[in-house]
């Protein structure tokens, strides 16, 4: 399989979400981190063809919708951003391919399905292709994805 360079420095973007994140429990005001996480999304979203920046954009969809905004920074995504990771997300359950890391992430997200209730062609798929067995992920993956990786790695 051939791996080729992402177009946009994606551990320069993990460092900004360090710096988001740090500083989200001693703002004063949280107004300019929704807006930051929000360039940082559209980023991933206007780059949705690079299968990390896919990853990290549908995770940021799951993590804005299962906490609470006081805890993620994130009031609300960009609609449009929006649109086009789910519609990349559709994509791939419609298709037969196979990406580990993202099966996983999907399959661990069928268990909040009604978080995506508003994008139903998603939502359905997202049913159906429910896994019967979740594999283990291996925490060595989520090096240099900093919001993704704590979160996870928090969870194991």
């Amino acid at each position: 399989m051939k791996h080729f360079k992402s177009l946009i420095d994606l551990d320069k973007i993990a460092a900004s979400e360090i710096e988001l994140k740090n500083s989200l429990y001693s703002a004063q005001n949280t107004n300019d981190i929704d807006f930051q996480f929000n360039l940082i999304f559209k980023t991933y979203a206007s780059n949705v063809d690079d299968i990390e920046a896919f990853k990290r954009g549908i995770f940021y969809i799951w993590y804005s919708r299962l906490e609470p905004n006081f805890l993620t920074g994130i009031n609300v995504l960009d609609k449009t951003s929006l649109d086009l990771i789910i519609n990349k997300a559709v994509e791939h359950l419609d298709k037969i391919t196979y990406d580990f890391e993202l099966d996983w992430m999907l399959s661990y997200y069928s268990n909040w399905d009604f978080l995506f209730e508003d994008y139903p062609e998603f939502h359905t798929l997202l049913i159906e292709k429910q896994f019967i067995e979740r594999p283990v992920m291996d925490n060595n993956l989520m090096v240099n994805r900093d919001l993704m990786r704590s979160y996870f790695n928090e969870l194991h």
